[in-house]
């Protein structure tokens, strides 16, 4: 009698399982909470961002940039990383209550260290402490935390 109970049990949870699909992140070291420290640009005087609240936070496809002294509004991206190279999609704003808007200002991307639509960053050096990216242009110097 207990077989019949669990045997029914069992192809319930065998079903359940086999119907589940685990996404996990395959970013590596690339994934985790980002301090960005320091923007250096080629065309103008480079900006020290030691001391400000400045996160870049990547996980799965996903980079979410947020000022911690509240003085800019966070923003998220979609991303892929194709080789040394990491691409950004066009950027919203992360408000939730607003249908997360699309940015339409190319000026407020540069407090983050973007100074395109969907920069295409070389990843110049990438460790579990440090992370370097450039596009040309900028060069933004990270610390993991």
């Amino acid at each position: 009698m207990k077989r019949l109970f669990y045997i029914p049990l069992l192809a319930i949870m065998v079903a359940m399982l086999m119907s589940c699909e685990m996404e996990s992140s395959h970013g590596g070291k690339l994934d985790g909470y980002w301090h960005l420290e320091r923007i250096d640009t080629l065309h103008a005087a480079s900006a020290d961002y030691g001391q400000k609240k400045v996160f870049w936070a990547i996980q799965g496809h996903l980079i979410q940039m947020t000022d911690r002294n509240y003085q800019y509004s966070s923003l998220i991206s979609r991303y892929e990383r194709q080789g040394d190279s990491l691409i950004l999609e066009r950027p919203y704003y992360n408000e939730r209550d607003k249908g997360d808007p699309e940015v339409e200002e190319l000026i407020r991307l540069q407090f983050y260290g973007l100074g395109s639509w969907s920069p295409r960053f070389r990843i110049e050096n990438l460790s579990s402490e440090r992370m370097t990216l450039s596009d040309g242009n900028v060069i933004l110097q990270f610390r993991k935390l």
